[in-house]
């Protein structure tokens, strides 16, 4: 005999009926199934649940008797057999019950339900995959973020070009202005005063034409402010040899305080060739308030004899010319035996001067060239050698070799009057000095001295 079933409310756990559609005390609505699963229970004697199953429950149908294969619909046979959830209806929008069928279609749709919802679902952004090299950042931005790179980039070149475009025209104003005469600047007064005055260093006649002085001069890059003196030079290469003038070691200005100034702008070539000549401006920052007349103009550096030219317009520079004293002197012979080889020695000139070709003389010091005559009346060739192993000078306490000569090292017999030079360097500030001939002492020979005073 089947057994009584009296199934319970899963929301309320009241006492239900499989008839009832609703639970009469709490109103929760049920879910009848009479055909099937409830049918099969009946016919076995054994209750089954799965015919009363709450809209709402969120409990699955794991929790459930499950239903016997063969009492299934044919048409859900292929039901999964995994959980699922069930939406609770509103008590006011109640619903016929639904088949077993509907019941199981409605909670499992199938593959082309589901793919229909899919298509009818509104579309959704895609989510950004991570980048394999930086988990953190996105491998793809979405279509928006894009499309804002891609305006930057747009804005960042528009940037770039109006910047080209304005340089551009700021270049072409600034060309355009001079021609136009608009911010021109104008050139301060120039006071000119006339030097021509020469002096030679190291064989380079250097001419000092005039000196200009001005606030400031509108051609020179190193614009001054407080004032500024130009001298205007020419100078002509007399030496044999190509030099080169650098007027900013060589070319300066004392003021009248003696500080030294040297140039701040030059023009002019510094490489002179041998007799070439050329033209040259040299700037120096002079207070405008100084006069021209109480500056000097030194040329020189340090270590070589320097020249100093007040630029004054009348200055007197003899001092630096080149001086030549006619001796016509014999020697004195120091002993009993033939003098200096036996030969006839006289000394002709002597030149004195702050150079020696393109070679200016070492700081107060000068070069003394003494030219010689030398008559030969003996039988046979005397070979004096280089006068550089006989010759000396004694000027003070120094005794000082020669520099340079172009006397023979040997005069044959008969020679008359045969000349050459011996140069030397000497202070300046001597002017009376002695010029000695000291053969070897196997010779046989006696020096022989010439004083001299030049």
């Amino acid at each position: 005999m089947a057994q009584a079933f009296s199934p319970h409310c899963p929301q309320c756990g009241a006492d239900i009926n499989t008839a009832q559609k609703f639970c009469a005390k709490c109103g929760e609505p049920l879910i009848s199934t009479t055909n099937g699963p409830q049918a099969q229970g009946a016919a076995t004697g054994q209750p089954s649940m799965q015919g009363i199953i709450p809209a709402s429950s969120p409990q699955t149908l794991d929790q459930y008797p499950s239903v016997p294969a063969q009492s299934a619909p044919s048409h859900i046979e292929d039901v999964p057999t995994q959980a699922f959830n069930w939406q609770r209806e509103a008590p006011s929008t109640m619903q016929p019950s639904p088949t077993p069928a509907q019941s199981l279609q409605e909670r499992v749709p199938d593959q082309t339900m589901v793919s229909q919802q899919q298509v009818n679902q509104p579309p959704v952004a895609p989510v950004p995959v991570s980048s394999p090299i930086n988990p953190n950042l996105p491998a793809q931005l979405p279509a928006a973020a894009t499309s804002r790179r891609i305006n930057r980039k747009k804005l960042g070149f528009i940037l770039v070009g109006i910047v080209v475009v304005v340089a551009l025209l700021a270049v072409a104003g600034f060309s355009l202005l001079p021609i136009l005469g608009v911010g021109k600047v104008s050139q301060s007064p120039i006071t000119n005063t006339a030097i021509n005055t020469t002096v030679d260093y190291a064989g380079v006649d250097v001419t000092i034409l005039k000196a200009q002085q001005s606030q400031s001069f509108i051609n020179d890059p190193v614009a001054q402010k407080d004032g500024t003196v130009r001298l205007l030079l020419q100078v002509h290469n007399t030496g044999s040899q190509s030099i080169v003038f650098n007027y900013n070691q060589l070319a300066s200005i004392i003021l009248p305080d003696g500080k030294a100034l040297t140039p701040i702008y030059t023009k002019g070539n510094t490489q002179l060739a041998a007799g070439a000549s050329q033209t040259g401006t040299l700037d120096y920052a002079v207070p405008q308030t100084t006069p021209v007349s109480q500056l000097v103009f030194r040329l020189g550096t340090a270590a070589t004899a320097q020249m100093s030219v007040p630029l004054t317009g009348h200055a007197n520079v003899s001092q630096y010319n080149t001086k030549t004293v006619t001796v016509n002197q014999q020697p004195t012979c120091s002993g009993e035996n033939t003098c200096a080889y036996g030969l006839d020695w006289e000394v002709t000139k002597v030149s004195s001067s702050l150079h020696m070709g393109n070679q200016q003389a070492n700081s107060g010091m000068r070069f003394v060239t003494v030219n010689l005559s030398v008559s030969n009346t003996l039988t046979e060739e005397v070979i004096s050698g280089s006068p550089f192993t006989y010759m000396n000078v004694k000027a003070g306490s120094l005794s000082l070799n020669p520099v340079e000569s172009t006397l023979p090292v040997a005069f044959p017999s008969g020679a008359n009057g045969t000349t050459g030079t011996v140069t030397f360097q000497i202070p300046q500030n001597v002017t009376t000095w002695t010029l000695t001939l000291s053969p070897q002492s196997s010779d046989g020979f006696d020096p022989a001295t010439f004083t001299i005073h030049a």
